[in-house]
């Protein structure tokens, strides 16, 4: 009397739970006992409370109200007693549990007539238990039904208000911010109060570099710093979420270890329990979350069904935050080509106000290092593409040697830009990546070791190079611009060389009209001498003319040509 008045007392469903097992311990020698529950959906039995050597592994699992025993008794709402188990058809075979179940006495927690629930009790030896046995558990049951169906409703009631106070918070934030970080730190936030979350952690997926971008990670309340994986193939929980798209539950790592669809990967102290759901926008894998704790059987599938809920959520929010960032990066980019295209009008001024053509080379080369590129030099040549004049920046004199033998790339006896480079056309500038084996051949520049690792396909390469032709009024290549060593390491695009291609344009034009004024300026010059010689001559004859016989000299000379004629 003592216990059901201390049951009666409680209104914590886990509590009133443990009660209900000490007391079955009393009246029954099981070797297990288990008390299921109706969810809410009555769709499903949740177990609720264990007691009993193995039982814990059933803890938390949600058990289908179409088989099994603990099905059968909900579904007629009467008390069933079994000899051996393993030979009843009822039995529900649970994969990885294949520890025999031989005696059985199962009672249903009824209110109003309605199954709420079933108090299951097992042994391993047949024949156990006996009718007296099951009338006394069908006594307890009848007992403790209603404050148990009490206590499972306010717990029922206050996870809901807890979980959808939860939901609505992280919708909140999802509707009033746009920044990725900030969203992913709610959900972490928000999930710790209707989860266990001693380790958690968001990872975005990258499809077109195949990795994970673990933006977010807690383990034990501590701040891991985010960090980037490849995406595997052959191992890694999360992983397998990404891959599938589908939610996996682990109750109890260890004891499941050998039935999973994907070995582990285990980073510092591993845990028992883990949840994982993926991040999805329609049929795109976004990335996943997942919660994990080091206690077994920390999670259920209530819990897996409401982070995937959070997942979906997410999935709206980084979509719109990326849309917005992605809004903003656009904005960002006009706005910088903006400033170039301004900077660059003001180079051409200055090209163009220059005296000469060495002088507007070096405004070149000086006004494109300006815009973030660490060597800059500007050739013009003939038309047998002999160098006629160079300008530099970022090199040092050591280096400008160099830019006299090695900055071609072309063989000895080949025309530079030839057919040999078309594939290295970007738009009209001509990218030649270091770690491009023709490239390495075709003019390594002295002195330059090259480096021990290969270079990153991703960013530029120190000794990468981008040539820009200078193209005159007949499109005929007059020069070429060099450039290396971009301050963003970023590799060229046919859209982030358009401004250099215009410019170089405008350039070109510039540096043909100082070549076109230095030839007026040499034909003036000519012409000059030629009016100052014409103007000797004449002084010269006026003089001859002024001196004195000068017409009787020439008289003279005629009459001796009358007389050679005659």
């Amino acid at each position: 009397m003592t216990q059901n008045v201390m049951i009666g007392r409680s209104d914590n469903l886990d509590e009133i739970l443990d009660d209900i097992l000490a007391q079955v311990r009393e009246i029954l020698p099981y070797d297990m006992c288990i008390i299921n529950l109706v969810t809410a959906r009555g769709r499903t039995l949740q177990c609720r409370a264990v007691s009993g050597e193995g039982a814990e592994w059933f803890l938390g699992l949600d058990l289908t109200l179409e088989q099994g025993i603990n099905a059968w008794i909900v579904r007629e709402g009467r008390p069933t007693l079994i000899a051996d188990a393993d030979q009843d058809p009822r039995r529900l075979h649970i994969s990885g549990r294949t520890d025999p179940i031989r005696a059985v006495a199962g009672a249903p927690l009824m209110v109003g007539g309605q199954a709420i629930g079933v108090i299951y009790a097992t042994a391993r030896r047949p024949g156990v238990f006996d009718r007296d046995h099951l009338r006394r558990l069908v006594s307890l049951a009848d007992r403790v039904a209603p404050l148990v169906q009490r206590a499972w409703l306010l717990e029922q009631a206050l996870c809901r208000a807890e979980e959808m106070e939860s939901l609505y918070n992280i919708g909140a934030e999802l509707a009033t911010s746009l920044d990725v970080d900030r969203i992913l730190q709610v959900i972490y936030e928000q999930a710790g109060r209707i989860m266990d979350t001693s380790a958690f952690f968001v990872a975005l997926y990258d499809p077109q570099r195949r990795e994970l971008d673990f933006r977010l990670m807690y383990d034990q309340g501590k701040w891991i710093e985010p960090f980037t994986m490849p995406l595997s193939e052959t191992e890694g929980l999360a992983d397998y979420v990404i891959r599938s798209g589908e939610p996996l539950l682990i109750r109890h790592l260890e004891r499941e270890r050998d039935s999973l669809p994907i070995a582990p990967v285990v980073m510092g102290e591993p845990t028992q329990s883990w949840i994982g759901v993926p991040i999805k926008l329609a049929d795109r894998v976004l990335g996943v979350i997942s919660s994990q704790s080091y206690e077994p059987y920390a999670f259920t599938s209530r819990q897996l069904r409401l982070l995937s809920a959070i997942a979906n959520q997410a999935g709206v929010g980084l979509q719109n935050a990326a849309l917005v960032a992605g809004l903003r990066k656009a904005q960002q980019e006009i706005a910088a080509e903006r400033d170039k295209l301004v900077h660059l009008h003001r180079v051409i001024a200055d090209v163009q106000r220059a005296d000469d053509v060495p002088s507007r080379l070096q405004q070149i080369a000086k006004g494109l290092r300006s815009l973030g590129w660490g060597r800059v030099a500007v050739f013009l040549w003939d038309r047998e593409m002999n160098v006629t004049d160079l300008a530099h920046a970022g090199y040092t004199p050591e280096e400008e040697p160099l830019l006299h033998t090695a900055w071609l790339p072309c063989r000895e006896g080949n025309v530079c830009f030839g057919e040999e480079m078309a594939r290295f056309r970007i738009g009209g500038c001509y990218y030649l990546p270091w770690r491009d084996a023709q490239v390495r051949a075709f003019a390594p520049w002295p002195g330059m070791e090259e480096p021990e690792e290969p270079p990153d396909a991703e960013t530029w390469h120190p000794l990468d190079r981008l040539y820009v032709p200078l193209l005159g009024r007949k499109e005929q290549m007059i020069g070429v611009v060099a450039l290396g060593e971009p301050e963003d390491r970023r590799l060229p695009t046919a859209e982030a060389l358009r401004i250099i291609e215009l410019f170089a344009q405008e350039a070109a034009l510039a540096i043909e009209n100082a070549q076109l004024v230095a030839d007026l300026q040499l034909v003036n010059t000519d012409l000059q001498e030629m009016v100052k010689a014409q103007a000797h001559l004449l002084s010269t004859i006026e003089e001859m003319v002024a001196a004195p016989g000068f017409e009787g000299k020439v008289e003279h000379q005629l009459a001796g040509g009358e007389n050679r004629l005659g």
